[in-house]
């Protein structure tokens, strides 16, 4: 059963909402390596739905543009049967801000 899917509109609501995306992620392993190529398109990739001001905000924090993939690659990755040469582990997505456990 797929996920519910969950609307993100700011950089805000994606840092409440960040344990449960790593978590999604996490049981998605080929999500989880997407996310290394497409952070947006891997976590749409498990009902977590950024709005453009979302990722401008998040690219904002980083200081330049999020990687993509075309959908058609996407869509590869996702549904391909293979084995992976390499597991990716997703403990976080943005980096500690103010305000945060992590960054006191």
């Amino acid at each position: 059963m797929a996920p519910s899917s969950i609307q993100i509109d700011s950089l805000a609501e994606l840092r409440k909402v960040e344990p449960d995306a790593v978590a999604r992620l996490r049981e998605a392993p080929r999500s989880a390596h997407l996310f290394l190529m497409d952070p947006v398109g891997a976590l749409a990739s498990v009902g977590m739905v950024l709005s453009d001001e979302a990722v401008v905000e998040w690219e904002d924090l980083l200081g330049g543009s999020l990687p993509t993939l075309p959908q058609l690659t996407r869509d590869l990755l996702l549904s391909s049967t293979g084995g992976m040469q390499i597991e990716v582990r997703i403990d976080g997505i943005l980096p500690a801000g103010p305000g945060t456990a992590e960054s006191q």
